[in-house]
């Protein structure tokens, strides 16, 4: 256990407050599969452990917790962390319960079926639900901007809440917007940096627009690794965590060069939207302006979770 511990903050970053989580998952999940020799313990065992852990009533917070520590675990043991590789024997094993709930399964598996999630009459309910804190703005600016900031808390928690449930395997969309808006808001301002830092600086010491341009393509490139590392250590200093960012690409390239070029294009069609709607709507246009727009964060999150549930192996969540 202590070489295990040892390996999440020396080899993966994680940050030393989640260590005693760790430690207390991951002593769950051997007591869960107690007598099972340790170089036999697969995926199977931790889909066992989650399921046991959403049988008992957990939150989705807390079994995606489980199953990362478990995860964590068993990749570290079959990396030869404290057992060399070896095939294990075949043995027979007890079927499941008929009643335990897996919560990982597959409902979509493609990034095109990640992104018709959001293409639903519960999304866009949702995100109409979203724009109400806007409303204060017409009792006054100092009313506007708490709605504002409130308005934005709401849609970073929605992004987490939607990703966590999409990471997960779960069919649709999840409701509601998670336990700690402020964590959330503070998770979202740290990311949102990360995409528009590159551009304000080239801006600044540059002022050619190309590069601005540029910057800009590059800046939305990496919203994508800021919030896989986020996720990942459940810390929102990650998301400005470079050398997490490279471990990300590293592990899977091919579906992050995918999910990073989607980025571009629906940072850049949620721009073009807010600016021509009303020209091309009119009223109505400037009506639904602000609910379409969230439709494309959620977009990010459903395929960013898509990614994630995808590659669980590979990213070792």
């Amino acid at each position: 256990m202590a070489a295990f511990l040892a390996d999440l903050t020396q080899r993966r970053g994680i940050d030393a407050a989640y260590i005693p989580p760790y430690r207390a998952l991951t002593t769950a999940f051997l007591n869960h599969r107690a007598g099972r020799p340790l170089d036999q313990l697969g995926p199977e065992d931790v889909e066992a452990f989650v399921a046991s852990r959403v049988a008992l009533g957990e939150p989705d917070n807390r079994t995606k917790a489980a199953r990362t520590a478990a995860t964590a675990f068993v990749q570290f043991v079959h990396s030869g962390g404290l057992i060399p590789l070896t095939p294990a024997p075949t043995q027979p094993r007890p079927a499941e319960p008929p009643h335990a709930a897996r919560p990982d399964q597959p409902a979509l598996t493609t990034m095109r079926d990640d992104l018709r999630r959001v293409l639903s009459a519960d999304a866009m309910i949702f995100a109409v639900t979203l724009m109400i804190p806007l409303l204060l703005m017409f009792l006054g600016p100092l009313f506007g901007i708490m709605g504002l900031i409130v308005h934005y808390a709401a849609l970073a928690g929605a992004f987490f809440v939607i990703l966590d449930h999409v990471a997960a395997g779960r069919p649709g969309l999840p409701h509601g917007l998670g336990d700690n808006l402020a964590q959330s808001f503070g998770r979202g301002f740290l990311i949102t940096l990360v995409a528009v830092l590159p551009a304000l600086l080239t801006a600044y010491y540059v002022g050619t627009w190309g590069l601005v341009l540029a910057s800009a393509i590059l800046g939305a490139m990496l919203v994508p690794a800021a919030a896989l590392a986020t996720y990942a250590t459940q810390s929102g200093l990650a998301a400005i965590a470079p050398h997490l960012w490279v471990q990300i690409v590293r592990r899977i390239p091919h579906d992050y060069l995918k999910v990073a070029a989607l980025y571009v294009g629906l940072v850049a069609g949620m721009g073009f939207w807010k600016a021509t709607a009303p020209v091309w709507l009119g009223l109505f246009g400037l009506l639904i302006r602000g609910p379409v727009g969230c439709l494309f964060v959620f977009a990010m999150a459903t395929s960013l979770g898509g990614v994630i549930h995808r590659n669980r192996t590979e990213l070792g969540i």
